[in-house]
Parts: C-alpha cells; sequence; structure tokens
C-alpha cells in the first residue's frame, strides 16, 4: 500500500514525517504523542462516550486534545456525547443523504439526455 501510494505522490519520499503520518492510522496507539495524537484522541473519545455517550455538551476531548472538532473530528465528538446509540442513529441518517449526492449526478444526466434527445434529433 504505501509503494502504490510513494508511487502516486513521489514527494512522499522527500519528508520522512509525511510517510509516518500516513502510515500512522495502522496504529496511532504506536506513537501516541506524535504522529498518532490525533487518532488515538479520536479514539478515546469514542471509547469515553460509551453505548449511551456522556451526554450533549458533556464531551472532554473535543475541549483540548482534539483539532477541528467541529470539523475534521466531528464524528469523534458526537461518539463522545451521545455514545454508540447516536452515532448509529447519525450514520443511519447520514448515509442515505450521502448515496443520494453520489446519485444526482446520474439523474442530472439521463434528464439532460432526455430533455435534449428532440432538439439532437433534429
Amino acid at each position: 500500500m504505501v509503494a502504490v501510494s510513494l508511487a502516486a505522490d513521489p514527494d512522499l519520499v522527500k519528508w520522512g514525517y509525511r510517510i509516518a503520518r500516513f502510515t500512522s492510522f495502522m496504529n496511532p496507539l504506536d506513537d501516541m504523542l506524535g504522529t498518532g495524537y490525533h487518532l488515538s484522541h479520536s479514539l478515546f473519545a469514542l471509547g469515553h462516550g460509551g453505548f449511551t455517550g456522556a451526554g450533549f455538551g458533556h464531551g472532554v476531548q473535543k475541549l483540548h486534545y482534539l483539532p477541528y472538532p467541529y470539523n475534521d473530528f466531528i464524528f469523534a465528538v458526537i461518539g463522545e456525547e451521545f455514545g454508540f446509540i447516536g452515532s448509529l442513529l447519525f450514520l443511519v441518517c447520514y448515509v442515505p443523504l450521502s448515496g443520494g449526492d453520489c446519485l444526482l449526478p446520474c439523474a442530472v444526466r439521463i434528464l439532460t439526455e432526455q430533455s435534449l434527445d428532440p432538439v439532437l434529433s433534429d
């Protein structure tokens, strides 16, 4: 996997920290204070949430440990505050929306071809 990535982006060879950050997702707990810091704290947030969650606004990791908790690590914050149940409910609501976003360009293409068919046939 790393070899394919190196072939795709030769700049990864120049910067050692890029390779370390790229490969840290496999086991972020190996270097918790270095390259795996953000990933390990997102796992801590999910673990702190447990099954039912810590409660809305009672998450700890978002305060000082997760960078951009409103953006990059929003699912970790949802998992910590609402737990497994809230995370599952979030995914049940989110996946159909993202699936619809993937199907929208196909639908537009089909509708465009159907509406332009009489114009192009003349």
